[in-house]
C-alpha cells in the first residue's frame, strides 16, 4: 500500500474542450501525435498523456482509468511488514464523465527523501491529456443506474393534486358578440399531496376569472399561473370566456385557442381556461341550436352530457361544434367532417396514412383517435389535441408526397407536413396517460421516419435519412455544450428523469431516441409496443425498467435485456473507432468503444466493403483470440478494397469513426 495524494487540490475536475469533429461515419482520422523532443507518452486503452519526464530516475509512473466516484476514496497509505511505508503515490486525474476517472500516477520511493515533492509535482503538472480522435466533448453523466432507478422512485412517489372541470359550453351564431360562451368550474384537491401550489398553463386576456377559494396568481411567464390551497387543501375558482364571431383566438405563445363562426365553433383546449401538465377530470354539458353537432373525445353519458374517462386526460379539452358527419376509417379511428362537402382527396390520402402509420406503430386497445376538420379564414391550420387532430380544409395536403424530403433535410431544412406528422402522433401516444415524457417524444418523433418508410418511393434513400436523425444529435448536443456556458449542458441518459427538463433533451430523445427505437424495430423488439403503450395508461413510471421489459418481454439476463438497459441507462452514444487492412483474400477489422464510462456491446454483424466499381456486403466473423473480426474479400475482378462500412443501413445507434486502416 501507498501514501496518496492529488495534485489540482482547488480544481476537482479537469473539463476537456477539444475542437469538434462530427463523426458520421465515413472518412479517416489520424490519431493525435505525441509532443516531439523530451516529451514522453502514457496510454491505457485509447486514452493517451503527454507528459515532461524528471531526470531522477526514482519517479516511476503510470496511468489508469478508474470508476471511483471521487479520488479521495483510494486507500491512502500502506505499511510493509516493518511497519514503514514504502513508497509515496502522487496522482493527478481527469473525470472524463459517465462515472469514469483518468488517473496518472507518480510514484517514489518513501525512504530517504532523494526525490522532493516539488519535482513530482513539476512532472504531473506537465502532462497534457491526449483523448481519442474524434471523442465528442460533451459531458456525461455520471450518475449510476441505482441513482437514477432512486430518483425515478422518489419522483413517482408524491400523487399530483387533483384536478376536475366542470364545463358549460353554449354556442349562439345569432349573437355575433358572444356566440360561444365557456364556463368552467375548476376544483384543485391538494388533499393526499404534500404540496400546496399547482403551476397550470393559461392566457388571461379572453377570460374573466373568479377565485372561491385559494389563490390563483400569475408567476414568472406570461402564460404560467399558480393556484395555491385554502387551509382545507382546495382551490376553486370560476373561469368564463365569451368568445365573439370570426375572431381567431390565440394564446400567449401565438398557439390557436379556438374560433366561433355562423355555422361551427372549435376550442383546442389552450388557453381559455387552466390546464396542468398532470391528467385532469371533465364533465360537459353543451347547449347549441338544433341540427348542430358536438364533438369531443369525452364519453357522451347522456344527452348532452360528456365525461372523461378512467384517469382523465392531459392538455386542455379540444371541441368541436358544427353539421358533422361521422365516417369511421378503421377501428377505433374516425373522421368529422362537415355536410354539403367531401374532404380534398388530397387531404383523405394524408389522413389515410397517417391511420396507418400511427395504427401500424402505435396502436393500442383503448385509443381512440378522430380527424375533426374546422374552419378558419385565417388560412391553414392544423392542431393536435388529446386523441384528435383539427385541420382545415387542404392543409394535410404536404403529407401526399415525400419525395422532396431527402433533398429538404440534406440542405437542413424541415420537410412540410413533418410537424403534422409528430403532432398527430403526440395527439395519439398522450392518452398513455403515464408514459415517460421522454419515451413520449423519442416515439413522437420517430413517426416522421417511419411515414417516410412507408410511403417513400426509393428505398434506397433510407439510410441517409437515419443518419439525419444521428447527426441531428451529434451536432447539436456538441454545440449546445460548447456555447452555452451558463446552461446545465451535462448530457443525462435516456432513463435519467433529470433529462426532463434538461435543453439537451430534444437531440437526445428526438435524435439519438428515434435511432434507437429505429434499431430495436430493426431487431423486432417492439411488436409488443401497445403492450408498454396500453401498460402506461394508468400506471406511473416509478418501476420503469421493470415494466418496460415486462411489456416487451425481455427476459433477464438475456443480451438484449443487458442492451437495452445500456442504451436506455447509459449516458452518450457508443463511439466505435475502427480501423482495418486487407490480406490473403480477408480483411481484417479492429474495432473499440472510446466514449468515456461502460461499453454499450452493441453487436456488429456485417461489414460493407467499398471497391472501385461496386459495395458487397459480408457477414463479419469475430476472432476472439486477435481481438478483432475478419470478412472474405477474395471476389475476382472488383480490385483492393478502398473503404468499409460497418453501418451500412445506419440502423446502429453509433457514432463510428475510421481512421485509416490498421497497416497504416
Amino acid at each position: 500500500m501507498k501514501k496518496e495524494l492529488f495534485v489540482n487540490p482547488a480544481a476537482a475536475v479537469t473539463i476537456l474542450m477539444l475542437f469538434f469533429i462530427l463523426s458520421c461515419g465515413a472518412g479517416d482520422r489520424n490519431l493525435p501525435q505525441a509532443d516531439q523532443g523530451s516529451r514522453r507518452i502514457l496510454s491505457e486503452g485509447q486514452w493517451q498523456v503527454s507528459y515532461l519526464p524528471s531526470e531522477d530516475m526514482g519517479i516511476a509512473v503510470s496511468l489508469y482509468l478508474s470508476n471511483l466516484p471521487s479520488p479521495e476514496n483510494v486507500d491512502s497509505l500502506n505499511f510493509e511488514d516493518s511497519g514503514i511505508p514504502d513508497s509515496l503515490r502522487f496522482n493527478r486525474f481527469w473525470e472524463l464523465g459517465s462515472g469514469s476517472v483518468l488517473v496518472m500516477s507518480a510514484s517514489v520511493p518513501f525512504a530517504g527523501g532523494r526525490v522532493s515533492d516539488q519535482e513530482v509535482w513539476e512532472l504531473l503538472s506537465s502532462a497534457e491529456l491526449i483523448p481519442p480522435a474524434g471523442l465528442r466533448t460533451v459531458r456525461l453523466s455520471d450518475r449510476s443506474v441505482s441513482e437514477v432507478d432512486s430518483v425515478r422512485a422518489l419522483v413517482s412517489v408524491e400523487p399530483p393534486p387533483g384536478v376536475s372541470h366542470e364545463m358549460q359550453i353554449a354556442f349562439n351564431p345569432e349573437n355575433p358578440d358572444s356566440c360561444l360562451i365557456l364556463t368552467d368550474s375548476v376544483v384543485v384537491r391538494f388533499t393526499g399531496s404534500n404540496t400546496d401550489s399547482l403551476q397550470m398553463d393559461f392566457t388571461d386576456q379572453y377570460t374573466s376569472v373568479i377565485s372561491v377559494a385559494g389563490r390563483f396568481v400569475r408567476e414568472g411567464a406570461e402564460n404560467n399561473f399558480v393556484c395555491y390551497a385554502d387551509s382545507q387543501g382546495i382551490y376553486s375558482g370560476v373561469f368564463i370566456c365569451v368568445m365573439g364571431m370570426n375572431r381567431l383566438y390565440l394564446c400567449s405563445d401565438g398557439q390557436v385557442a379556438g374560433q366561433a363562426r355562423l355555422t361551427s365553433a372549435f376550442l383546442t383546449g389552450r388557453g381559455m381556461y387552466p390546464v396542468s401538465r398532470t391528467p385532469e377530470d371533465y364533465t360537459v354539458s353543451f347547449s347549441v341550436p338544433e341540427g348542430y353537432r358536438v364533438w369531443t373525445p369525452l364519453e357522451e353519458m347522456s344527452d348532452s352530457i360528456w365525461q372523461s374517462g378512467p384517469g382523465g386526460i392531459i392538455g386542455g379539452l379540444p371541441v368541436a361544434v358544427g353539421n358533422y358527419r361521422e365516417t369511421t376509417l378503421l377501428d377505433r379511428y374516425s373522421l368529422m367532417s362537415f355536410e354539403g362537402g367531401a374532404v380534398d382527396s388530397l387531404d383523405s390520402l394524408a389522413i389515410e396514412r397517417l391511420v396507418e402509420t400511427l395504427n401500424d406503430k402505435l396502436y393500442f386497445p383503448t385509443v381512440d383517435y378522430s380527424f375533426v376538420e374546422v374552419v378558419s379564414p385565417d388560412g391553414d391550420i392544423v392542431i393536435p389535441g388529446f386523441a384528435s387532430l383539427m385541420f382545415t380544409r387542404s392543409s394535410l395536403d404536404d403529407l401526399a408526397d415525400v419525395s422532396s424530403w431527402p433533398e429538404t433535410l440534406s440542405s437542413g431544412g424541415i420537410p412540410d407536413g413533418w410537424q403534422i406528422i409528430t403532432g398527430a402522433a403526440e395527439g395519439f401516444l398522450v392518452q398513455s396517460l403515464e408514459l415517460d415524457p421522454v419515451l413520449l417524444q423519442m416515439l413522437r418523433e420517430w413517426m416522421p421516419l417511419c411515414f417516410y418508410e412507408k410511403f417513400c418511393t426509393d428505398p434506397e434513400t433510407v439510410p441517409a435519412i437515419r443518419e439525419v436523425w444521428l447527426k441531428h444529435y451529434l451536432f447539436n448536443t456538441q454545440y449546445f455544450s460548447m456555447t452555452f456556458d451558463s446552461l446545465d449542458t451535462v448530457e443525462y441518459s435516456l432513463a435519467d428523469p433529470a433529462l426532463v427538463e434538461s435543453p439537451l433533451r430534444p437531440f437526445a430523445a428526438g435524435g439519438k431516441g428515434v435511432i434507437i427505437l429505429e434499431y430495436l424495430d430493426s431487431q423486432r423488439r417492439l411488436n409488443r409496443l401497445p403492450h408498454l403503450l396500453h401498460d402506461f395508461t394508468h400506471a406511473s413510471s416509478a418501476n420503469y425498467w421493470a415494466k418496460i421489459c415486462t411489456s416487451l418481454r425481455i427476459s433477464r439476463g438475456t443480451e438484449i435485456h443487458e442492451l437495452l438497459k445500456r442504451l436506455l441507462y447509459l449516458p452518450g452514444i457508443p463511439q466505435i473507432q475502427a480501423s482495418w487492412y486487407e490480406e490473403n483474400g480477408s480483411v481484417f477489422i479492429t474495432a473499440s468503444e472510446i466514449q468515456p464510462g461502460p461499453e454499450f456491446g452493441i453487436p456488429l454483424e456485417t461489414c460493407a466493403l467499398h471497391f472501385q466499381d461496386t459495395v458487397v456486403v459480408r457477414e463479419l466473423n469475430f476472432l476472439p483470440e486477435e481481438g478483432m473480426m475478419s470478412c472474405e474479400t477474395d471476389l475476382l475482378g472488383f480490385g483492393p478494397v478502398l473503404a468499409i462500412d460497418l453501418n451500412l443501413q445506419r440502423l446502429i445507434p453509433a457514432d463510428f469513426i475510421y481512421i485509416g486502416t490498421a497497416a497504416e
